[in-house]
């Protein structure tokens, strides 16, 4: 059995995705380690969270695969935006 049996390698660049803009947002406005946690699991979840509501909408803008750029990119932006405003 390969390691891309056990995870497909769209939902690795979903976590890549996700985990650039925690990092980016870490970067610009640092808060610390635990924030920074925070931060990172929250962008997984939303990435995935706009990668299946785009899915379903049908939306193919952006494709790149089998991951929708556009909607991990602004479910990961939006899910940091409410972590951060929640840990503030």
């Amino acid at each position: 059995m390969t390691y891309f049996a056990l995870v497909p390698p769209a939902w690795i660049l979903i976590v890549l995705i996700g985990g650039l803009w925690a990092s980016l947002t870490a970067t610009l406005f640092p808060l610390g380690f635990r924030a920074f946690l925070g931060t990172f699991v929250g962008a997984i979840v939303g990435a995935v969270v706009g990668e299946a509501f785009l899915s379903g909408l049908g939306v193919t803008s952006l494709r790149l695969g089998d991951v929708q750029v556009l909607g991990v990119s602004l479910g990961a932006v939006f899910a940091i935006v409410v972590v951060r405003r929640l840990a503030a």
